[in-house]
C-alpha cells in the first residue's frame, strides 16, 4: 500500500489510506461506508436550501434501489444541512401550527360560548396572522437602514403561532362584552362594549405590551431586534388595531 505521507501520495493523490475511514469492516463484512463528494461554492440561501434538495432527492432514489438488497437506508449530510434542513418543510409546518391554535381556540370557545363567539373568533385569529406577515414583511421593506429582513425559519413561525394565542386578549374580552350586552340594536352594544372593555384592552394589553417590547429595540443580538422585537410589535399593533377598530365594525 501507498502511505498518505509519501511523495507520491502528497504529489497525486493516489494513496488509499486516505479513504481507510470511509469503510468499516467486521468479520469480512462491510457494516458501514461513505462517499465523499464536494460541492459548487455555495453563497445563497437558496442554493444551500436547493443543494440539499436535489442531494436528499438523489439518496432517495439510491434508497429504492438499496432497500432489495438489504441495504441500511443512505443518508446525506454536511455541517450545512443541520441547519437548512428546516426550509424544506417549515412552510407547511408553519400552516399546520396556525391551524392547529387556530383550531384549539376555537374549540375553548366554543366550549364556553357559543359558535357564533367561536367563529368570530377564528376569523380575527387568522386575519391576525395574515396581518402581522404582511406588516412584517413590509417593515422590512421600508427600512433602509437594517438589510435583514424576517424570514420563515423556526423562530418567525413560533412567533407566528404565539400571536394566536396572544390575539385573544384582543378579541375575546370585546366578543364577550358584546353578547353580553343587553343593549338594542348591534350599533348600540358594539358602542357598549366599547366603552366597557376598549380603555382595558388599549391601556392594559396594548401599550404596557408596546413598553415592555421597547427594551429589545436597544438589545445588542441582531435576531432579538429583528425577530423579537419587530415581530413583537407587530404582534400588538396589529392586535390593537383589529381589536379596538376592525372587530367592532364588524359586531356592528
Amino acid at each position: 500500500s501507498i502511505s498518505i505521507t509519501s511523495q507520491c501520495c502528497q504529489s497525486h493523490g493516489i494513496c488509499g489510506a486516505q479513504f481507510k475511514t470511509d469503510v468499516v469492516i467486521q468479520n469480512n463484512e462491510v457494516k458501514a461506508s461513505r462517499i465523499r463528494f464536494n460541492l459548487k461554492p455555495l453563497n445563497t440561501q437558496e442554493s444551500f436550501i436547493s443543494s440539499l434538495w436535489q442531494l436528499q432527492t438523489v439518496v432517495e432514489k439510491v434508497t429504492g434501489k438499496s432497500d432489495s438488497f438489504g441495504m441500511t437506508q443512505p443518508f446525506v449530510y454536511s455541517i450545512y444541512m443541520v441547519y437548512y434542513e428546516q426550509y424544506l418543510y417549515i412552510r407547511a409546518v408553519a400552516l399546520q401550527g396556525l391551524l392547529l391554535a387556530v383550531g384549539v381556540v376555537f374549540t375553548v370557545v366554543l366550549v364556553l360560548s357559543d359558535l357564533v363567539t367561536a367563529s368570530l373568533m377564528s376569523v380575527m385569529e387568522i386575519m391576525m396572522a395574515v396581518s402581522v406577515v404582511g406588516m412584517a414583511w413590509l417593515w422590512g421593506l421600508l427600512d433602509f437602514s437594517n438589510p435583514y429582513t424576517i424570514s420563515i425559519n423556526a423562530v418567525s413561525v413560533c412567533n407566528l403561532v404565539m400571536a394566536v394565542g396572544l390575539s385573544v386578549e384582543f378579541f375575546l374580552h370585546i366578543l364577550h362584552a358584546f353578547k353580553e350586552s343587553d343593549c338594542g340594536t348591534k350599533k348600540e352594544r358594539a358602542w357598549a362594549c366599547m366603552k366597557d372593555t376598549g380603555a382595558s384592552i388599549f391601556l392594559g394589553i396594548t401599550l404596557t405590551k408596546l413598553v415592555g417590547e421597547m427594551v429589545l429595540s436597544i438589545a445588542p443580538s441582531h435576531l432579538f431586534r429583528l425577530y423579537y422585537f419587530r415581530m413583537y410589535v407587530c404582534i400588538v399593533l396589529v392586535g390593537g388595531f383589529l381589536g379596538l377598530a376592525v372587530l367592532p365594525l364588524i359586531l356592528a
